[in-house]
């Protein structure tokens, strides 16, 4: 679940109320590989939401798609977006 801190938060700075918390989940995948579902189902949120993140994400080259999963790529992006996202909830 997506607390309303975390939405409110991430809308403001990244103009996605999701973008946070997509990516902190990301960040927290140990093997560094997942899909849009595992991401949605996790979150408690629909598909249609985690895609404008994911697009955002690849975009900055923090992710790569796969032909059938995304691959996190490494950055010290990650370990801000947890603690960012772990001072929020």
């Amino acid at each position: 679940m997506v607390s309303p801190a975390s939405r409110t938060l991430s809308k403001s700075i990244f103009g996605n109320a999701y973008w946070l918390a997509v990516a902190a989940l990301i960040a927290e995948i140990e093997d560094s590989t997942f899909t849009q579902r595992l991401l949605a189902r996790r979150l408690g949120i629909s598909d249609s939401l985690v895609a404008p993140a994911l697009k955002r994400l690849e975009a900055a080259d923090l992710i790569k798609r796969k032909p059938d999963h995304w691959e996190r790529q490494p950055s010290p992006v990650w370990r801000f977006v947890a603690l960012l996202a772990r001072d929020v909830d």
